[in-house]
């Protein structure tokens, strides 16, 4: 075997949540290299709106690897020997492709690759006897291999046929030195806040590009790209209202199938903030009381998603039988979810930003 070649088990594959793909794909990568995936997800409280589609995702430009774990990420373009080049250097590579093309992957749950979105894939070795490359895909819990040729017509290059899209992982940065509990509970807390109200601009010391000179300015150019097309936290919550109020003169089964896609997600969304808050939970260590008033308020942000579905469920039931007056009781509503949010993302920095913050962040 070629690079990295210790073939993960399925108990290494962490499967986040729905659409969560590419983020499944690093945490599996940080959990095979002994790292805590948890400290990434402190920093992953989102809302996200892209495609008509709910979502709790940040996107890849906004995960702090350098910072947290020393890891370099960079976005590449190239041939199947490039990813070969990737992994004899004991590089991981996250594989962007469509899940259709893929036949370990069950029909059964392509219904999102309808609505645009790409699936990803991580690649941790490569037999070198075969010239296939071990893959891990966490959402359906598998290791296998794939032939160049299997990964080449999975792609999702449109220019180049013979294309991958992919982000190189390397571990670990010269030098680096992992930030304390305190310290990232601080940084994670306060970039969420920052992130959701869109005023955030990243400051990710050491982190993504750091290798300098050309490979950095691709970088830099790259995250800015995807910045500009990307949406969360309060614009996303516009959007989404936006498009809320145009489903009224949407033909039924338009505004049925986009209400079902959504509250499904929904659901998705509200299990993540759980999550994220119980990683919070075991990491500050702040006491019973904090953890009750944090609990007290997830609980009720969760109700919150759980009444958006219903009214969302109400309101495609009534505008087919011609009655659009349910459409102002979830529109309403919106604003419920997003300040209750912010409160609690407020409150969290707040309780944990005693002390200097060491680093710059917007």
């Amino acid at each position: 075997m070629i690079g990295k070649t210790t073939v993960p088990g399925q108990e290494q594959n962490i499967f986040l949540a729905q659409m969560e793909c590419f983020t499944s794909c690093v945490l599996t990568y940080l959990n095979r290299n002994g790292c805590d995936p948890r400290l990434l997800l402190l920093d992953y409280w989102n809302f996200n709106y892209e495609k008509k589609t709910i979502l709790s995702s940040k996107n890849a430009h906004d995960l702090p690897l350098g910072y947290l774990y020393g890891v370099e990420v960079s976005f590449v373009k190239g041939t199947v020997e490039k990813l070969e080049e990737l992994v004899k250097k004991g590089d991981s590579a996250i594989n962007l492709c469509s899940a259709s093309k893929l036949d370990y992957f069950p029909r059964r749950f392509l219904d999102m690759e309808s609505s645009g979105f790409w699936h990803a894939i991580l690649i941790t070795g490569m037999e070198e006897e075969t010239g296939s490359y071990v893959v891990s895909d966490p959402v359906v819990n598998v290791v296998t291999r794939l032939t160049p040729g299997e990964l080449t017509a999975a792609s999702v290059a449109k220019i180049k046929q013979d294309e991958l899209l992919m982000f190189a992982l390397s571990q670990v940065r010269e030098g680096f030195q992992a930030p304390d509990i305190k310290t990232v509970l601080r940084y994670c807390s306060k970039r969420n806040a920052q992130h959701y109200r869109g005023g955030a601009k990243d400051f990710l010391p050491g982190g993504p590009g750091s290798a300098g000179g050309g490979d950095a300015d691709k970088w830099e150019i790259w995250r800015e790209r995807f910045r500009k097309k990307s949406t969360s936290g309060l614009a996303a919550w516009q959007q989404f209202e936006h498009d809320l109020t145009d489903s009224a003169q949407w033909p039924d089964g338009r505004r049925s199938a986009w209400i079902k896609l959504n509250t499904m997600m929904m659901t998705s969304v509200a299990q993540l903030r759980s999550k994220i808050w119980g990683i919070y939970k075991d990491l500050a260590d702040k006491g019973e009381a904090w953890e009750q008033e944090g609990q007290e308020q997830i609980d009720a942000i969760i109700k919150l998603w759980n009444i958006m579905q219903l009214l969302l469920q109400k309101y495609d039931i009534r505008s087919k039988r011609g009655d659009g007056r349910a459409i102002e009781a979830a529109t309403a509503h919106i604003g419920r979810i997003r300040d209750a949010e912010l409160r609690f993302l407020d409150w969290l920095q707040e309780s944990l930003g005693e002390g200097a913050h060491p680093v710059a962040i917007g």
